[in-house]
């Protein structure tokens, strides 16, 4: 070996054995950081839950530090604090509500803490992490049977069965409530109730009453679904609650219930004096009575009794033509 190679070699030898001994020093230096903490997600939606980022975490020594927030692309969103002083092991609390310096709301992501130890002139990024999540679930009323069809089930059914409600409900805490909507303002008749845990397709079932029990007042209804997800952000099946359409406007959804004890269909067509009449009347609670009058007076000019579905027949009234009105009574 010549005296050129030797030499080289022995610089490779040095230069690898002191990469070495330096890999070896950074593996033995102990962390500045201890048990540091992080709510791995939050939603500043300001509905009180999970509204703000927190980490704590403890220094080996005493320093004078600064704090901020980095987004996962290492770029500074928030200063926290700068320049604080600290003492060893002392636990050092932040939180953050999601806004940058500018006071604009960050966008969603991943972030951490990074610190400056001024005294160390050491600049550390701490692994935990948390989750910026403002997305909420979205539950659906998927189907409301046992009926196919496209307008809203019918409460009390004949056969007596309940409104099965097919539901998608993403999340937690899943619930579902019931709405009376075709009065001003809205009311709710049905508090929220909790769906089981499972599946994220639920099944629900609804008889047409309320809390105590009792049947609801005829009118319209809907079905509405909700849950939370991790993070804490809410979703309902429907976009504002209480419920509150524009005239002529429908709702979001499939979640519909029409509740009648009484319907009456007469004839479209005019009817001659002395005609033969026939009203189709039903009742869901039984019993029934009925009425015909010239409209604007008191007069009744037919009346009878009946009791379910039935197909009631009376002479249209003689005399002058006009507008009669057929009325249907249940006890």
């Amino acid at each position: 070996m010549t005296r050129v190679a030797k030499v080289a070699f022995a610089l490779v030898v040095v230069a690898t054995f002191s990469a070495f001994f330096v890999a070896q020093r950074l593996k033995a230096t102990p962390s500045l950081v201890l048990d540091a903490k992080a709510r791995p997600l939050f939603s500043p939606n300001q509905d009180g839950r999970k509204d703000r980022a927190r980490w704590s975490f403890m220094l080996k020594r005493e320093d004078q530090m600064s704090v901020r927030v980095v987004d996962d692309d290492g770029e500074v969103v928030r200063t926290l604090t700068d320049g604080r002083q600290t003492e060893a092991y002392d636990r050092q609390a932040f939180e953050w509500d999601g806004t940058t310096d500018e006071g604009a709301m960050a966008p969603d992501g991943t972030y951490r803490l990074r610190l400056a130890l001024r005294r160390q002139g050491r600049s550390i990024t701490i692994a935990r992490a948390v989750e910026k999540d403002t997305v909420p679930p979205s539950p659906e009323v998927l189907s409301i049977g046992p009926e196919d069809d496209p307008g809203p089930e019918v409460l009390p059914r004949a056969d007596g069965a309940p409104a099965a409600v097919r539901l998608s409900v993403p999340g937690d805490n899943r619930e579902v409530e019931v709405w009376r909507t075709d009065v001003r303002p809205a009311q709710q008749v049905i508090e929220p109730r909790e769906l089981p845990d499972g599946d994220q397709v639920q099944r629900w079932e609804w008889d047409a009453t309320d809390e105590e029990g009792e049947p609801v007042p005829a009118g319209t209804y809907l079905v509405v679904a909700r849950s939370r997800d991790e993070a804490g952000n809410v979703g309902e099946s429907v976009s504002q609650l209480p419920p509150a359409p524009g005239y002529g406007e429908g709702l979001e959804g499939r979640g519909g219930i029409r509740v009648r004890y009484l319907t009456a269909q007469a004839p479209h067509a005019p009817v001659a004096a002395g005609e033969p009449m026939r009203v189709a009347v039903a009742s869901a609670n039984g019993d029934f009575t009925w009425s015909v009058r010239r409209a604007g007076q008191s007069e009744v000019r037919a009346e009878g009794s009946g009791s379910r579905s039935r197909l009631v027949r009376f002479e249209a009234p003689g005399g002058i033509s006009g507008l009669y009105v057929f009325e249907a009574r249940a006890p």
